[in-house]
């Protein structure tokens, strides 16, 4: 679980335990008093930014290289650091009805699940909610591929993230 100190910095949901974080240049942001400085640092670099008057602040990690786990630490307006966080390529899986299907439904569940542990595969799910204006932040959590999480899946993601991590090693 991701170690948070008092004061007012504050991440999306998206940003926590066992993320992934693209491999490249990768944007980190959040929220905080304004007029204060943020550090970012994780795997050798640290970028700052400053808070606006709109309390909103971001800060880019660059030359990342595939790998990890890594602890990502964010400072300045008190302090949150994030644990088993990789770097790697993301993948979006987004649809309705075709990405709820969930493993534990898939004709092969039986024999896949067992065999599901591959820790480099993160899942982030977002929880439902329905607005009629757009959102900075949602409900959600990252969950590392495992044989108990990954009944859990979005089938679809599952196959294809698998498919990746055996074809891209």
């Amino acid at each position: 679980m991701a170690s948070t100190s008092n004061a007012e910095l504050r991440l999306p949901a998206i940003f926590g335990d066992h993320m992934v974080l693209q491999r490249g240049t990768a944007s980190v942001w959040g929220w905080a008093s304004a007029g204060k400085t943020i550090t970012v640092s994780m795997a050798g670099q640290e970028a700052t930014a400053m808070v606006g008057s709109d309390g909103k602040w971001n800060a880019s990690l660059t030359k990342l290289k595939p790998g990890g786990p890594f602890e990502l630490s964010v400072s300045g307006d008190g302090s949150v650091t994030l644990t088993d966080v990789l770097v790697g390529d993301v993948w979006l899986g987004s649809g309705q009805s075709n990405m709820e299907f969930l493993l534990h439904q898939a004709r092969d569940a039986d024999t896949d699940i067992p065999q599901a542990n591959f820790p480099q595969i993160r899942l982030f799910t977002v929880d439902h909610a329905s607005s009629i204006a757009p959102k900075d932040d949602v409900k959600g959590a990252w969950k590392v591929c495992t044989p108990d999480s990954a009944k859990d899946f979005s089938a679809v993601a599952y196959y294809f993230g698998k498919g990746l991590h055996e074809n891209l090693k």
